[in-house]
């Protein structure tokens, strides 16, 4: 602008709000004018546009997991079992903040945990709980037993039978009484039990061996003439 004989600066920055015919910020100088942007944009002459600092490294921009493009910003975040901080995730060892949910044991794992149980004991569904093992399911449902299972740790047997540990041994009633067991005469020991028997002349009645009185045969002559 001339004023007489002196020219004096034009600011170019006065319109639109100080911005002149810039899109963001506009810098007067003297005789001229310069427009720049504010962090996170570009200046393509007068306007800006947002810088995409998420699109090197293969969209991670300088974050080291996850990186989402904001207007004019961006921001990182991090998978699930990591804790971001500045640009950088850092694995959480939810175990040692206890915040695992395991019952019993816990192992952390890169970005994660498993959960784990004592001995004689297994995971539920949830792979959290711990439940007492039932060992009788297996084999049958004997578990570890020979014949009957009642828990893991106890087992039972049929008459007949001892326990003994997880097995079961066949009693020996005809052991006692000189052998004779119960019986008043034969006592033959069998597997799992046993049986009475009599010597001739003799019939048995339970356990016990009565005499047979032949004469009583043939008109109580017997077996006689």
């Amino acid at each position: 602008t001339q004023n007489v004989y002196n020219c004096i600066d034009i600011n170019e920055c006065t319109p639109n709000g100080g911005r002149g015919p810039c899109d963001q910020l506009c810098t007067n100088t003297i005789g001229a004018f310069y427009c720049s942007c504010s962090s996170g944009y570009i200046l393509s002459v007068y306007n800006c546009s947002d810088i995409n600092e998420c699109a090197p490294n293969n969209g991670k921009g300088p974050c080291s997991q996850m990186c989402s493009n904001t207007i004019g910003s961006f921001f990182c975040s991090c998978d699930a079992g990591y804790s971001l901080m500045g640009y950088d995730c850092y694995d959480i060892n939810e175990c040692m903040l206890g915040v695992s949910g395991c019952t019993q044991l816990c192992n952390n794992t890169i970005g994660g945990f498993k959960c784990g149980c004592n001995y004689r004991f297994e995971l539920t569904s949830d792979n959290k709980t711990c439940t007492p093992v039932n060992a009788c399911l297996s084999n049958g449902g004997r578990g570890p037993c020979e014949q009957f299972c009642i828990n893991e740790s106890t087992c039972s047997c049929l008459s007949g039978y001892e326990i003994s540990g997880y097995n079961c041994l066949d009693i020996n009633e005809c052991a006692s009484n000189g052998g004779l067991g119960p019986c008043d005469q034969i006592c033959t020991n069998t597997n799992g039990s046993f049986f009475c028997s009599c010597r001739p002349g003799y019939t048995l009645s339970g356990y016990t061996c009565n005499d047979i009185n032949e004469c009583m045969l043939n008109g109580g002559r017997g077996p006689c003439d």
